[in-house]
């Protein structure tokens, strides 16, 4: 036993080491200190060929799924602009007018793909008229074919 540490010793200081690891490869501790030597990192590669294989479409669930919340986001926002559009109207027919010219806007801005969609909107009044003061209005969105919607309500202002 401590002539083979001896020689690993001798073996760690040796300049080459590949040519002295040759050399004591003809007894068994040699052929053992040969083969933990050359699998150093294989752990790291056995790692990576399995893992990858696992993540890529754990990667592409994630990116499909940030995509459908950034969609969902952005009509819910739109629908907010819309409605506030509508309640800071002076008069109705100004308002639809308003509505409409946000969202001809918003389809080309926003990361939703209305490529052979069209939007349309619905508007909910607590009051009529609609533009009364203190009452709420809900505007609903919604994209055809696919029927996603989203809705908001607004509060006209008191001091109109």
């Amino acid at each position: 036993m401590r002539l083979t540490r001896k020689l690993l010793k001798r073996c760690n200081q040796s300049v080459d080491q590949r040519r002295c690891i040759r050399r004591r490869q003809t007894s068994l501790w040699g052929v053992v200190v040969a083969i933990a030597r050359a699998e150093e990192g294989s752990a790291v590669l056995e790692f990576v060929a399995i893992a990858i294989p696992l993540f890529v479409p754990l990667i592409l669930y994630f990116g499909t799924m940030n995509a459908k919340v950034q969609e969902a986001f952005d009509l819910n926002n739109l629908a907010r602009q819309a409605a506030r559009a509508y309640i800071t109207a002076p008069d109705e027919s100004l308002a639809e007018a308003r509505v409409q010219a946000v969202l001809d806007v918003a389809s080309h801005q926003h990361s939703l793909d209305l490529t052979n969609q069209s939007i349309s909107y619905q508007v909910e009044c607590s009051a009529q008229p609609c533009l009364t003061p203190d009452s709420h209005i809900k505007m609903t969105l919604q994209i055809e074919p696919s029927g996603r919607s989203a809705s908001d309500i607004q509060v006209v202002d008191a001091w109109r």
